[in-house]
């Protein structure tokens, strides 16, 4: 069969080809959103753990800065986050790591992502001590078994351009679809989900039990909660249920114009944490 493959004529078998690349990195894709491990039952010990399996590296950023600017360590004016100057005193382990790696640098986006990046790992390693995380090399062979398929499809599209090398036909389009493969069989490995099925599902329950919290950024009353309470919300909600005094400006910051006002855009919005990478727009960890 793999001969007579290799046997049609160029645009028959590019036709042949491509469609089997778009069907074997569906069925990749769709394992990638359902092959998912189950662990022990787990909840969120705190608004951290919760943020980051909720909403990734990003939800993981907002939270942290949410809380500080709560407690009075941090301030924003205009799209400019700088701190206030107050002691830290009595905070979470989290915030205190996220604090500490703030106050290394510049208070820009990228300081605020760097520090929220070192506070994931942390967070990386304890949902392995609790079970909570598919170690890589497991992650590797379950990305390994489902994209099987590509790699078949991936070797015959080679087998073609060295037959077209050899009779001096044109293998551009050939060449092109080997590197779409490439960069499709890397995307899912990059977004390869590194949590287990129970990390989602006790961050679903936290959400359904703490639904409260989003009604308090709702109708106002959120500048009464507690530090790690606005860090819950704004971890599992969004900042748009939370419209605290002195957070205006932190969407501008996170999330500066794009291109299209005329200027010139300079990194992406999002981060990859977990493993999951920006494919997801930004989705968490448990996504």
């Amino acid at each position: 069969m793999v001969e007579s493959l290799l046997d049609l004529p160029g645009p028959d078998f590019l036709f042949v080809w491509w469609m089997g690349l778009g069907v074997t990195f569906l069925v990749a894709f769709i394992a990638r959103s359902t092959w998912r491990l189950d662990g022990p039952a787990w909840e969120p010990p705190d608004a951290f753990s919760a943020a980051y399996v909720a909403r990734g590296e990003a939800g993981l950023a907002e939270a942290l800065v949410a809380s500080l600017v709560h407690r009075g360590l941090l301030r924003m004016e205009a799209d400019t986050l700088s701190p206030t100057g107050s002691r830290a005193q009595g905070l979470h382990p989290m915030e205190a790591h996220f604090w500490k790696s703030l106050q290394s640098s510049a208070f820009s986006r990228r300081a605020v992502m760097n520090a929220a990046g070192d506070v994931s790992r942390e967070l990386d390693a304890q949902f392995l001590r609790d079970g909570q995380a598919v170690p890589f090399p497991q992650q590797l062979g379950m990305w390994a078994v489902a994209t099987l398929p590509m790699w078949a499809v991936g070797g015959l599209g080679l087998a073609k351009v060295g037959i077209g090398l050899d009779r001096d036909r044109p293998v551009g389009l050939l060449v092109t679809g080997l590197a779409v493969a490439a960069l499709a069989l890397g995307m899912l490995l990059l977004t390869w989900p590194s949590l287990r099925r129970s990390a989602a599902a006790g961050v679903q329950q936290l959400k359904h039990d703490n639904l409260g919290l989003e009604v308090a950024g709702n109708d106002g009353s959120a500048a009464h909660l507690t530090p790690l309470d606005v860090a819950l919300g704004v971890g599992l909600f969004g900042l748009a249920p939370f419209p605290l005094p002195g957070l205006e400006g932190f969407s501008t910051l996170m999330h500066p114009p794009s291109a299209a006002s005329g200027s010139s855009c300079g990194g992406s919005s999002c981060s990859s944490g977990c493993g999951g990478g920006c494919g997801g727009g930004c989705g968490g960890c448990g996504s």
